[in-house]
């Protein structure tokens, strides 16, 4: 995950707590928590932060990529779908790579688990 601070826009004023992107949007972000909107004051009033969620199972070589190139797709990925083309660029306050996060339940997977 990465979180990106940007000043286009006061996020505590939107409905939810974020968004999730389809594979069909083409962006490799899957999705997006405002986290300024859910904790007030994790951030100065005149930023938002928002904590990006990368990759998966489906977009493996996301791994082999710098932490900078990652940056960069999680921000492309955000002004492809929530910020404006003309958005400051991001402030990385921290990054996370889990390697292995989420499991994944492919099919077959209980009869896998039944011949163990």
């Amino acid at each position: 995950d990465v979180e990106l601070p940007n000043g286009f826009g006061n996020l505590q004023d939107l409905p939810g707590f974020g968004s999730l992107n389809p594979r069909t949007e083409g962006t490799r972000t899957l999705g997006t928590l405002w986290s300024s909107s859910l904790f007030p004051g994790r951030c100065p009033e005149d930023y938002n932060l928002l904590l990006n969620y990368i990759g998966g199972s489906r977009d493996i070589g996301l791994a082999e990529l710098s932490p900078e190139e990652i940056v960069g797709e999680v921000d492309k990925g955000c002004r492809q779908v929530l910020l404006k083309p003309d958005a400051p660029e991001p402030k990385v306050v921290g990054m996370k790579i889990w390697p292995t996060a989420i499991p994944q339940y492919e099919l077959g997977h209980l009869e896998l688990m039944a011949k163990l």
